[in-house]
């Protein structure tokens, strides 16, 4: 899927390691640091530390012409699901800014270049979100994609 030209997309972590310049590090820390004083229910899900990007095998943002941050997923197994298994779209974050206009260009373009980049390590990907209103999310994205 291809994003509209005044994005880019940005692999921050690939296979655990950090492969892009550390402002994009930076960028996210920053961005996480508005999420937790913005008391959004979930806010303690994205401080930089609940957030561990470092356990992801993947990582990517996407970021706009101004650098800044569009949204951001992971591809996740962190030690907590058997060697191959992965939770998609982990820490799905998209900026207010973009909350409405951009879900689908970010889940599809993120997941699929993770998807892609790692299908020789990956035996289940699996999909999950918090309360009800999570499981209309699944069953549209699942829809949709």
């Amino acid at each position: 899927m291809s994003i509209n030209s005044d994005y880019r997309q940005v692999t921050v972590i690939d296979n655990g390691d950090v492969v892009s310049s550390e402002f994009y590090v930076g960028l996210i820390k920053s961005e996480c640091r508005k999420i937790v004083v913005s008391n959004d229910k979930y806010s303690a899900n994205y401080s930089f530390e609940r957030l561990d990007i470092y356990g992801h095998k993947a990582f990517d943002i996407l970021i706009d012409d101004q650098n800044e941050i569009v949204g951001w997923c992971g591809l996740y197994n962190g030690g907590r699901y058997p060697n191959g298994v992965f939770r998609i779209m982990n820490r799905l974050y998209i900026s207010s800014k973009y909350r409405n206009s951009y879900f689908k260009p970010i889940t599809r373009a993120l997941y699929v270049s993770q998807r892609e980049r790692h299908m020789s390590s990956i035996k289940l990907l699996f999909l999950s979100r918090n309360e009800e209103k999570g499981r209309l999310h699944v069953k549209k994205w699942a829809r949709d994609c």
